[in-house]
């Protein structure tokens, strides 16, 4: 059995600083990946309030990563790992409009929990002094559900699912134990008591499309659930 927990990724998004003519209207978390290759992901609209056309450059200006994490950002048309901190493509911004996923930002813990820290500024070329920055925290944490081929003992039918999902669990648990649907946050995020049926349907339906954990509550025997409709 490995000893390595399913890693769940938090983040905190602020600025640090503020532009004069620059200012990032939305920003996307998407999470995603596996037990042992979990990876984060932020993507960042940046609009152009000012009068002017401005020309953007990405510097990554802090990356404090905990052991074992590494740390990805894309710009433009190119993706740099953590050993470039300067991206060498610029992005156009025309005057009072919004590009859409300017800038990109990954964290790969790779199975490792701790805090990462990173810092972004985007910098008018032509006005160094217009620039905005801001910075992700990410804390990856074990939520205590072991990856462990003898443990995957609950049998999901049809997966992915869309709706209606069959379950085949062993008969050696009790008639009255609760099968929970796990987010990769770690949250619940619904409840099934058996009440004696150990091939329960779970409508999935109202569940958003990702990757879930069902686990038999206070046991580590669970299967992997990918919802896509």
């Amino acid at each position: 059995m490995k000893g390595l927990s399913i890693i769940v990724i938090s983040l905190i998004f602020a600025f640090s600083a503020n532009a004069q003519s620059i200012s990032v209207t939305n920003h996307y978390q998407n999470f995603w990946g596996n037990v042992f290759d979990e990876m984060g992901g932020v993507s960042l609209d940046v609009t152009n309030n000012g009068a002017s056309d401005i020309v953007l450059q990405a510097i990554r200006s802090a990356n404090f990563l905990a052991s074992g994490h590494e740390s990805y950002f894309c710009y433009g048309i190119r993706c740099y790992d953590s050993t470039v901190d300067t991206a060498d493509q610029y992005v156009s911004v025309p005057s009072g409009q919004t590009v859409p996923s300017t800038l990109i930002h990954y964290l790969k813990p790779l199975g490792n929990a701790g805090i990462s820290e990173v810092h972004y500024c985007l910098v008018d070329t032509a006005n160094p002094s217009d620039s905005i920055c801001f910075k992700f925290i990410y804390n990856a944490s074990a939520t205590g559900i072991f990856e462990n081929a003898d443990n995957e003992l609950i049998k999901v039918f049809p997966n992915p699912a869309s709706k209606d999902v069959m379950l085949d669990i062993p008969t050696n648990f009790t008639n009255d134990q609760i099968v929970q649907v796990i987010g990769l946050d770690g949250r619940v995020i619904l409840e099934h008591k058996l009440n004696g049926n150990m091939n329960p349907i779970i409508d999935v339906s109202a569940i958003i499309n990702g990757i879930y954990f069902l686990r038999i509550k206070g046991e580590i025997y669970y299967a992997k659930l990918s919802v896509q409709h």
